[in-house]
């Protein structure tokens, strides 16, 4: 019998500095839509890169489907004293 382990894990980005001006305010989820999004936005105002500006939306918008999803599928529960 073989036995396999699974181990999920999230690599994170690094804080960039010891004032909270320098931090995105959004959760850690949306950090990837975030970059996704300014590089789109990036490549809007460059004529150079409009023929990426496609592509980085698509990609800009499955990132945010991504990280919105995370959240549909919580349950929170708020625990109450029994009744006896």
């Amino acid at each position: 019998m073989v036995l396999q382990k699974l181990i999920n894990y999230l690599r994170r980005i690094f804080d960039v500095g010891d004032t909270a001006s320098n931090n995105a305010d959004v959760p850690v989820r949306f950090l990837p839509a975030l970059i996704a999004g300014l590089a789109f936005h990036i490549a809007m105002k460059k004529p150079e890169l409009a023929d990426r500006a496609v592509m980085l939306r698509d990609y800009y918008i499955e990132q945010f489907d991504l990280a919105a999803q995370e959240d549909s599928c919580l349950l929170y529960t708020s625990p109450s004293p029994r009744d006896s």
